[in-house]
């Protein structure tokens, strides 16, 4: 047995057999020590989308090229009791996939994933319902995914973004005091009462976000103390017969969505436009900070300083 451990050909074996030895213990293990962890946090409001259709557009979020810097992970809230979190898991390569009651909206998803995040939230948190423009289970696409994507993403998201609403390509809508192009929302001024400690001025107009995607700092969220979005998230989780679903709320909203229930809060609207506004970046020249700078597409040039105004 010793002459044999003496040959050539076992010393070359054990040489290797070492070398790998010494890899799996000591070089690999150090390495994943300074692997960076994720910056960026995709978190997404399911109930019964198309998981395959979603699964597209994250794939192409992830790619995108300062995603990709950053590293990503996603959590994926559902309100669907039916849902398989494991199929969700797997098939959205996930990190958590988890079920809440169905009440809120995706406004309510946010407001929680934020309050039990709150301490420990990422440097970027993505939200976003299941479910986006030009993207969409009927295939009947409003915008093209491609065109919704760039504008978004490849060239408006940078290490400058502080807040972002990615579904009108940052370029903002405004309201003035709860007057906005879709209606009046009586609880928008008392809401940014409570944020600036001041009545609403008239002569001022905010800006709003709309349709529930956007893209937010760390410092923007934690710079609001937590008590808010438990506030915030009470009033948009309220069980039937609490007074929030007493409010009125547009004629056109009530007329197309009907009353208002805990499955389907008319507040959700409300809360839907305000995020701007509770990340103070609602108005100039905050606003022009919080979008940061960015490259403008092939073959268009770059506003100096100026967003553009769309109305809905």
């Amino acid at each position: 047995m010793i002459s044999l451990l003496n040959s050539p050909l076992a010393r070359l074996g054990l040489a290797i057999l070492s070398c790998i030895v010494f890899v799996h213990v000591w070089i690999l293990p150090s390495s994943q020590l300074h692997q960076k962890p994720p910056q960026f946090q995709l978190v997404i409001s399911h109930y019964n989308e198309n998981l395959f259709k979603v699964k597209e557009w994250i794939t192409a979020v992830r790619e995108m090229p300062f995603v990709k810097e950053l590293g990503s992970t996603v959590t994926v809230y559902t309100k669907n009791k039916h849902a398989n979190l494991d199929q969700i898991k797997e098939l959205l390569d996930a990190a958590d996939v988890i079920r809440l009651p169905n009440v809120g909206r995706e406004q309510g998803t946010y407001m929680h994933h934020i309050n039990k995040t709150y301490d420990h939230i990422y440097p970027y948190t993505m939200f976003s319902q299941a479910a986006i423009t030009g993207l969409n289970d009927t295939g009947n696409a409003s915008r093209p995914f491609k065109d919704w994507l760039d504008k978004s993403l490849r060239y408006k998201f940078t290490n400058e973004t502080k807040f972002f609403n990615l579904q009108h390509g940052g370029n903002p809508i405004f309201c003035v005091c709860g007057s906005c192009p879709t209606g009046y929302f009586p609880l928008l001024p008392q809401l940014q009462t409570l944020f600036d400690n001041k009545v609403c001025d008239s002569t001022d107009k905010q800006s709003i976000s709309w349709l529930g995607q956007f893209i937010v700092a760390k410092e923007k969220v934690i710079a609001r103390p937590r008590w808010i979005y438990e506030y915030i998230g009470s009033l948009v989780d309220a069980p039937e017969g609490h007074w929030i679903h007493q409010e009125q709320e547009p004629a056109d909203l009530k007329q197309a969505l009907g009353e208002s229930l805990p499955d389907n809060p008319l507040f959700g609207h409300t809360v839907e436009r305000i995020w701007p506004t509770l990340f103070n970046c609602s108005k100039e020249p905050e606003m022009q900070g919080c979008m940061g700078s960015w490259s403008p597409m092939p073959g268009q040039k770059k506003k100096d300083g100026k967003l553009g105004e769309l109305s809905v």
